[in-house]
């Protein structure tokens, strides 16, 4: 067997564990989910899995990478050649497109595993911020770029903003693994219109009448 055989191989074997993973640790949780079980969900005997992940941990870490990866690949394909709110629009359509689809279903559970897994784990937190570092800035840009062309409130602080944002997004996220029937592109219109100002109508007048009845 050729070398380059081999290798593609050994790919499609390490990847045929960290589906089962995936699938495990959706099931069963990061702590509950052990190797054994990930080597019967795979069809592999325990000895193959520790060819490839010598711990537990390796193995979520490496779920933990394989999906950032796959994450910022797509993301940042497309959002280098947009600019002000095509970069906002982007970052929400892209998150709430995978969430919805029905495919993401055991990734979605297990990031939102990953998020409280990283209060306990350093590597994994470390591993997690770096991954927001790109996405970050780029939205960070678009929303400097916004304030300074008026659409945005200059008095406010573009990385906190970024950050409520991201915190919208991820709480979605999190409603989403507790309740799959949640329409993730009806969050998305919404999500949309809090951010563009579309969301409340006739809001100066409803305020105005409040002042008046007081």
């Amino acid at each position: 067997m050729s070398p380059k055989i081999s290798n593609e191989l050994a790919a499609a074997r390490r990847t045929q564990i960290l589906d089962a993973a995936l699938r495990c640790f959706s099931k069963l949780g990061l702590d509950r989910a052990t190797l054994r079980d990930i080597s019967q969900e795979a069809e592999l005997s325990l000895g193959s899995i520790y060819h490839y992940f010598r711990t537990k941990a390796e193995l979520i870490e490496a779920i933990r990478q394989r999906s950032t990866e796959a994450e910022d690949a797509e993301y940042l394909e497309d959002a280098p050649q947009m600019e002000g709110q095509q970069v906002i629009d982007f970052a929400v359509d892209h998150l709430f497109d995978q969430m919805n689809d029905p495919a993401s279903y055991d990734a979605n559970r297990v990031a939102v595993m990953l998020w409280a897994h990283a209060l306990l784990d350093e590597k994994t937190l470390a591993g997690q911020l770096e991954s927001l570092v790109e996405p970050r800035a780029q939205v960070l840009q678009a929303l400097q770029h916004l304030q300074e062309s008026g659409h945005i409130n200059p008095n406010l602080s573009p990385r906190h903003i970024g950050n409520v944002i991201l915190g919208m997004l991820m709480g979605v996220q999190i409603q989403k693994t507790w309740e799959p029937e949640i329409d993730g592109r009806k969050a998305a219109d919404v999500t949309r219109a809090m951010l563009t100002g579309n969301f409340w109508i006739g809001a100066g007048d409803s305020s105005k009448k409040e002042q008046n009845g007081r």
